[in-house]
């Protein structure tokens, strides 16, 4: 774990392309678990009312008013790490007469300093009804096939419970919230210092004028978060664990996890390029050996968890092609190794990425979130991961496949039903 520094300065992605400016506010904390049901909880609690518009048909209506054009709240979280994070659409000067400048940051001031609290707490109503909505939200996990899938595969091949430190899997922590301590928490997230990066065609002047009145409270030079993004999961196994459960679902599923032996951050190329080969629309390596030639699944996905050095292929089958299924993508892994097998496969990808790039200039939510991930050292952007892959030999991908180290393959078998 080492220490980021940020200068406590507004960062601005510069583009005429688009009429309208995005803005996104983060305000960093680390996720803990004694406050994953506080954290979940803040979002719905600030999302649709303030103090001075106390329903969310006065606040859209205000909204309106003022050509916020979009606002919404979320957790960013990776890891440990996590960030409250405001994102604020609104009309560059050349789409309106008048400038709204002003009143639009008054508005966004409004939405993340000044929720609807009475005497030092949050509404206790409304509080009760998005407990509700948490759990139903919790439960329907369990009776989803492939969220259960998913939820049920990661514990099992988290040895550490730093990937599967969610709220799903501590839900005796929703019956300690109430409406002091949540908003004691919401309190304490809002009173560190945000970054803040802004997208669009804007006068950097009168923006940090803006910034200064209504967001940024606190002076500080430096903003300092922990880095907890990384945490690989590096106990690599003589033998895989095989899991085989049966629950009352329509379908099957057979999912392999891979660990990475001595896996780092630079092997992410090589993780997110082996992922591109065997399901990109351009190679379609795994579905073709699965349901193209054999006809073996509904369906078939892969996962890729940099920050943890974990590879998933997840399958969707009848129970009965278990067996088979298992061999073949066994089968595809090993194909993999020859150099002139997958060294076109390598090419087509490369040749779709540029592609993809070039169609990616005209999506600037990823641009903007390329940005943002990038400054904050989280993900390696499109365009930086394809300068990547240029460099890639063949050999080199090889010698990472032959690191990967089965670790967990997990059956989920489908229910006995007549119909």
């Amino acid at each position: 774990m080492n220490r980021l520094k940020f200068p406590n300065e507004v960062k601005y992605v510069d583009n005429k392309d688009f009429k309208s400016i995005i803005i996104k506010i983060m305000f960093p904390y680390e996720r803990v678990k004694e406050n994953l049901a506080l954290n979940s909880l803040i979002v719905p609690m600030i999302s649709y009312m303030t103090k001075n518009y106390p329903n969310e048909d006065l606040l859209n209506i205000e909204k309106k008013k003022r050509y916020l054009l979009g606002s919404q709240i979320i957790n960013d979280t990776l890891g440990k790490n996590s960030f409250l994070s405001f994102e604020f659409i609104i009309p560059d000067d050349s789409c309106l007469k008048d400038n709204y400048f002003e009143k639009q940051f008054e508005l966004m001031e409004e939405i993340i300093y000044n929720p609807k609290v009475n005497d030092g707490k949050f509404d206790e109503v409304e509080l009760e009804r998005e407990i509700i909505n948490l759990n139903k939200s919790l439960d329907s996990i369990d009776v989803n096939m492939r969220a259960y899938q998913h939820n049920k595969l990661l514990n099992i091949v988290d040895d550490e419970g730093i990937l599967t430190l969610s709220l799903y899997n501590n839900r005796e922590l929703i019956e300690k919230v109430n409406s002091s301590n949540l908003y004691n928490n919401y309190k304490e997230i809002i009173n560190t210092t945000p970054l803040i990066f802004v997208f669009g065609n804007v006068n950097k002047k009168e923006f940090n004028y803006l910034f200064n009145k209504y967001i940024i409270k606190n002076k500080d030079k430096e903003i300092i978060i922990n880095n907890y993004y990384d945490n690989y999961l590096n106990k690599i196994k003589k033998k895989y664990n095989y899991v085989h459960e049966k629950k009352e679902f329509r379908d099957s599923s057979l999912s392999f996890v891979y660990k990475i032996k001595d896996y780092s951050r630079e092997d992410f190329k090589y993780l997110s390029l082996l992922k591109r080969i065997l399901i990109s629309l351009s190679t379609r390596v795994l579905d073709n050996k699965l349901r193209s030639e054999h006809d073996l699944v509904y369906g078939s996905s892969c996962h890729i968890y940099k920050h943890y050095g974990l590879f998933e292929i997840s399958t969707y089958i009848n129970k009965n092609n278990k067996d088979i299924v298992f061999d073949k993508v066994l089968e595809v892994m090993e194909e993999l190794k020859d150099i002139d097998y997958i060294t076109p496969l390598i090419n087509k990808v490369i040749e779709g990425e540029r592609i993809a790039n070039l169609k990616r200039l005209d999506l600037k939510y990823g641009l903007f979130d390329d940005y943002v991930s990038d400054y904050l050292e989280m993900n390696i952007s499109q365009k930086k991961l394809y300068d990547l892959y240029l460099k890639i030999k063949p050999k080199e991908l090889i010698d990472f496949i032959n690191r990967l180290c089965l670790d967990t393959v997990y059956f989920l078998e489908e229910g006995d039903f007549d119909d």
